[in-house]
């Protein structure tokens, strides 16, 4: 990337990246990194390919995800804006998912080997890259929980609550509302349940005028229902982020 590149990429990034600036910079000048455009409901990449790059989302959304054997699908995951898209096997060879985008996605992709490289090099660098990896565990541990033993209400609301907290520590959204481009059948693969119960679900809590979500957005009407609905805590939601 030139050096005019990254001097755009700094201008139009805010402070919301997992990687912050001196990391980048650190990354961009040892890597061979190339910004893409990808238009939405495009592959990032196939279960099986090789492992060999990184991606930093810089706009849109994806989802990780894998099919199982009679064709159904299995949202792992959801990598928003700022985010790196990273599994918990960044040392295999190929790839244990697949990656498919939501929304247009503007990305910065980075050679993985000399990456990891500079993990081993510097200390701030591979803590940084330890946090990414324990939040990202975190998450799952949580998903774990939700798709075993909550019920629909619970899951669906707090699917909505950890995207809300982790856009709004990204400063992305306002204090009730937030960009929300999934469909229902995407929130029926990452909560296990069926599209016809996602969307009775989602009848439920705009009647109750809890949330309402509407044309690729989501505003909360009443954030004390939310939490109740979600059998969450303002402790347990702050946490999150």
């Amino acid at each position: 990337m030139s050096v005019m590149d990254f001097k755009t990429l700094l201008k139009t990034e805010p402070e919301r990246l997992d990687l912050n600036y001196e990391q980048l910079q650190s990354i961009l000048s040892e890597t061979n990194a190339k910004m893409i455009h990808d238009p939405a409901r495009h592959f990032l990449y196939r279960k099986g390919q090789s492992a060999g790059e990184l991606n930093i989302i810089l706009e849109g959304w994806v989802m990780k995800y894998d099919l199982l054997s009679e064709g159904t699908r299995q949202i792992l995951q959801f990598c928003l804006p700022g985010e790196l898209l990273i599994a918990s096997h960044i040392d295999q060879p190929t790839r244990a998912h697949f990656a498919k985008t939501i929304t247009p996605v503007r990305r910065l992709v980075i050679d993985k080997t000399p990456f990891l490289e500079l993990t081993n090099s510097s200390m701030n660098l591979g803590t940084t890259l330890m946090r990414i990896l324990l939040k990202t565990q975190a998450r799952l541990e949580h998903t774990v929980t939700d798709l075993g033993r909550r019920p629909a209400v619970e899951r669906i609301s707090r699917l909505m609550l950890y995207l809300f907290a982790r856009l709004g520590e990204r400063d992305l959204g306002s204090d009730d509302s937030m960009c929300f481009p999934l469909t229902q059948n995407q929130m029926a693969d990452a909560t296990g349940l069926t599209p016809v119960h996602v969307n009775r679900t989602l009848r439920h809590l705009r009647k109750c005028r809890i949330v309402d979500v509407n044309h690729g957005s989501l505003k909360v009407k009443d954030w004390d229902l939310l939490l109740e609905a979600a059998g969450m805590t303002e402790a347990d939601f702050k946490s999150l982020s």
